[in-house]
């Protein structure tokens, strides 16, 4: 876990801090934000969550924090 803090003013308490989680093979796994949100990444999967064959480090899911409601946003990206 690597973490990045954000100084807006010299007010230690108005720090921001996000914290970011990787993989074994480096990619980012998930992102903690300095509101509490969790942002997780998936990479080199199909849409029903099957490997692509040859495939090395695409983005292929999102999960996001949605505004306002429980559970999360997935947006699903697909490489031509």
């Amino acid at each position: 876990m690597t973490q990045h803090v954000m100084k807006p003013t010299s007010n230690s308490a108005d720090d921001v801090v996000n914290q970011y989680t990787y993989d074994a093979n480096g990619f980012r796994d998930s992102v903690a934000d300095g509101r509490g949100n969790l942002w997780q990444f998936c990479y080199d999967v199909d849409y029903a969550g099957m490997p692509i064959a040859g495939s090395r480090g695409n983005l292929t899911r999102l999960a996001t924090p949605p505004s306002g409601v429980s559970g999360s946003l997935v947006t699903l990206y697909q490489y031509l």
